[in-house]
């Protein structure tokens, strides 16, 4: 497997052992905060859930629609993930090459989204 740098990846995964943040959901806290929505990458509200950039993606416009009520009697917060697919995307790079490319940085993705909602 190719091993690509991802610094910004660091984050994520040493989030996983931060237990000052434990009781706290990531979904309820955005959900509660509209006027950071652009900080967020909030790129829409709607009555019943909102759409934002996952921090993480797996390719470029990975999105997640996020309803604002958190449902502790399943799975925590749960979320539905948007992959939008495109001609000539890099559809097929993590399965014959164990590469995954995202071609633009989160803020670029969430300009040009920002406005479709």
């Amino acid at each position: 497997m190719e091993i690509l740098w991802s610094p910004w990846r660091a984050k994520y995964i040493a989030s996983g052992s931060d237990n000052s943040q434990a009781d706290t959901c990531v979904f309820c806290n955005i959900s509660r905060d509209p006027a950071n929505d652009e900080k967020n990458f909030v790129v829409y509200r709607a009555l019943h859930n909102f759409v934002v950039l996952n921090l993480y993606p797996y390719i470029s416009g990975h999105l997640l629609i996020v309803p604002y009520e958190h449902v502790a009697e399943l799975v925590g917060h749960l979320h539905v993930h948007i992959l939008p697919r495109w001609s000539g995307d890099t559809n097929f790079m993590s399965t014959v090459a164990q590469t995954r490319i995202i071609s633009e940085d989160l803020n670029t993705t969430y300009e040009k989204l920002r406005d479709k909602f």
